[in-house]
């Protein structure tokens, strides 16, 4: 949660309700216990949240506590979905479709992980070029940004990004040995240990991240690089071998990662 504090320690404006700090409200430390969030999750999440809250000229425990009262008396009431529906239509005066989008699903998952569900039918449709978030890559596209890479590092993180969907989280902890080099049949397979294990390694190559980043919900940590992303990989670790760095289970494909980094296995 550092990204919350200034470097003196008091909590940033952005990040306050009132000149309380978000994370002070026991609603909004349940949500983000129920949803076990990323880092960018809760930075956007309490934005947003704070946002509503002073949209609608309440606390996140206000909003809670006044819903539990409002549906044991009236189980269907529809009054924060009105105010949460009015709110979205102010937003997409000043805000794309797909940003206006994620404020309103950040108030809903904040409700429904407090144990207050909203009864939100349909969520607001964002149409493929309205969307500005993530987006795969098209082979050309990612053609046209390797001509513009100078190095044999930035082409590499370019092309196994791009293939993988690996963020750049997951990116600065992936090692030589999260290569699958052939499957046995276990759920870790046989991972690469050299150079020549991820020269001969069957493709498509699976990259098996530490546990963190798949359990749960979390899909991340497990995925494919096909063979341009292998073949360059190869090519760029002898690049790096030939110039004396020794290559082992632990060598980062970003060079730029120090191979004296906490284990990342675990």
């Amino acid at each position: 949660m550092d990204f919350m504090f200034y470097k003196a320690g008091n909590v940033k404006k952005e990040y306050c309700f009132r000149g309380h700090p978000m994370l002070g409200y026991g609603s909004v430390r349940s949500w983000f216990v129920g949803v076990m969030p990323s880092r960018s999750y809760k930075r956007h999440g309490i934005g947003y949240l704070v946002e509503f809250c002073e949209y609608v000229n309440k606390d996140p425990d206000t909003l809670v506590s006044e819903r539990k009262a409002r549906m044991k008396k009236a189980p269907n009431t529809l009054v924060e979905e009105r105010l949460l529906n009015r709110w979205h239509s102010e937003l997409l005066q000043r805000h794309t479709p797909s940003t206006a989008q994620g404020k309103f699903s950040k108030i809903v998952a904040f409700f429904n992980f407090n144990y207050v569900k909203l009864n939100v039918p349909r969520f607001p449709s964002v149409t493929l070029d309205q969307y500005h978030g993530w987006k795969r890559l098209q082979k050309k596209e990612v053609q046209t940004m390797m001509g513009f890479a100078d190095t044999y590092r930035d082409k590499v993180l370019l092309m196994v990004g791009s293939e993988s969907g690996l963020r750049v989280r997951a990116l600065e902890v992936l090692e030589l040995g999260h290569l699958v080099r052939f499957e046995d049949g276990t759920v870790e397979g046989v991972p690469c240990e050299s150079i020549q294990d991820l020269s001969g390694a069957l493709v498509p190559v699976r990259i098996q991240l530490p546990q963190r980043f798949y359990i749960g919900n979390k899909k991340e940590g497990i995925t494919f690089i096909c063979h341009d992303a292998a073949e360059l990989l190869v090519d760029y670790l002898a690049h790096r071998k030939a110039r004396g760095e020794p290559i082992e289970p632990r060598t980062p494909p970003d060079a730029h990662v120090s191979c004296n980094r906490p284990d990342a296995r675990q």
